[in-house]
């Protein structure tokens, strides 16, 4: 089966938000949710690999049943996860796991794709004319697509639309996993960003969405977004503030609302 294209470039010092929003220059170190340790994306395969056994040691002998899968945001790499998915998982149980975890603002609809099927969480309601992509539903089994592939592109709502990229990691015990569960095991740190009002280093708190608008980034403390308006822009339009969170969703629809 055909693999989905590489992720597109992203222009060099610009993010992939709303094309505005700068990354920040520190790296992106992870958190292993089985024993808190900090550590590299690059390093953390082999650690999590070692967890599981370890555990299946402890249980007996376990075969390599599970398969551990990384799932990344756009290119340069800053929002990463990894994730143990279960024999009998299926796609939708992974869709729930990243609508809860990374995307879901307003119950849009998704897909995960290869190059030539296209896995929709809802196909009748989505008249998007594929050409010759075939469609089916998520209820498919998640290890045996993505072993079959080798990598997926999944997409978050189709008009401002969170596209990321789940590959296979490696096969792995299944020892303490549910067959049909889907796990958490790591996810990249806390990303700090400056605010660009007074410029406090690492203090910002949410993203204006009128700015963005006009290719502006404008990230904010507290104390800064408590004076920033757009009451006098003329258009009648409220200043909308979205919430700085570790999410590749970040700055997008309605993700994640910022109430002061």
């Amino acid at each position: 089966p055909r693999k989905p294209p590489p992720p597109p470039p992203v222009a060099p010092g610009r993010y992939a938000y709303y094309g505005c929003i700068k990354p920040p220059a520190v790296p992106t170190d992870g958190i292993c949710l089985v024993c808190g340790q900090s550590m590299t994306l690059r390093r953390m395969r082999g650690h999590l690999l070692g967890h599981f056994e370890e555990k299946a040691g402890r249980d007996g002998h376990s075969p390599p049943a599970a398969c551990l899968v990384r799932i990344t945001g756009y290119r340069p790499i800053r929002h990463w996860l990894y994730v143990r998915i279960g024999p009998r998982a299926t796609l939708r149980s992974l869709d729930d796991m990243l609508r809860d975890t990374w995307v879901d603002c307003c119950g849009h609809l998704s897909s995960f794709s290869s190059g030539d099927v296209s896995y929709e969480s809802s196909p009748s309601m989505n008249d998007f004319d594929y050409g010759d992509q075939e469609t089916a539903t998520m209820d498919v089994g998640a290890a045996r697509v993505v072993s079959t592939y080798g990598s997926l592109r999944y997409e978050y709502d189709y008009g401002t639309t969170t596209e990321l990229y789940v590959e296979m990691a490696s096969m792995c015990p299944a020892a303490g996993l549910k067959p049909d569960g889907v796990e958490l095991v790591a996810r990249n740190a806390d990303i700090p960003y400056d605010c660009t009002e007074c410029g406090g280093e690492g203090t910002a708190v949410c993203i204006c969405v009128n700015c963005s608008w006009e290719d502006r980034s404008t990230m904010m403390c507290a104390s800064c977004a408590k004076r920033h308006s757009h009451a006098e822009d003329g258009d009648g339009e409220e200043t909308h503030l979205l919430s700085v969170v570790n999410s590749p969703r970040m700055g997008m629809c309605a993700y994640r609302e910022y109430w002061g």
